[in-house]
């Protein structure tokens, strides 16, 4: 049986495509999101599970200089939704905000990645909701319920 798993962290890209609906990370910088709870969620996003391996390396949409190998080439997930592996920089070095309904499940798991049983496809993953909540969030509306 196949999950289908929820994207986040999946930004507008420079070739014309699919991903020119996904979110500027520029419009969603807000340093004061979550500081308390940043380095329980960057942990958790380093221990997602593979989910794809691409032929190519992502890239810091910021253009910051870090290098393309440490932005990766995977995607990650850890059985409910699915992130690049670069998505932890945006966080960290960018102040990139993510959806309050991501945080609360990583706060629901004990901030543990946990997959149970679940097979995944990497051809099944949900964009809509993330590309619906990057056109209505933008850095004005930042909040994180619970702190």
């Amino acid at each position: 049986m196949t999950t289908r798993l929820k994207a986040v962290g999946y930004w507008i890209g420079s070739v014309k495509s699919l991903a020119d609906l996904y979110p500027d990370p520029a419009l969603l910088v807000d340093p004061n999101w979550c500081t308390k709870e940043r380095d329980s969620i960057l942990k958790y996003l380093r221990k997602g599970k593979v989910l794809a391996h691409w032929r190519g390396l992502s890239y810091c949409r910021f253009q910051c200089g870090v290098s393309n190998s440490e932005m990766g080439s995977r995607c990650l997930t850890d059985g409910t939704w699915s992130w690049p592996q670069g998505l932890p920089h945006y966080i960290k070095q960018h102040d990139v905000r993510l959806p309050d309904v991501f945080v609360e499940h990583m706060r629901q798991q004990n901030w543990r990645v946990s997959l149970g049983t679940s097979t995944f496809d990497r051809n099944d993953i949900d964009f809509e909701e993330w590309i619906e909540w990057g056109v209505n969030n933008r850095s004005e509306d930042a909040v994180c319920e619970g702190i």
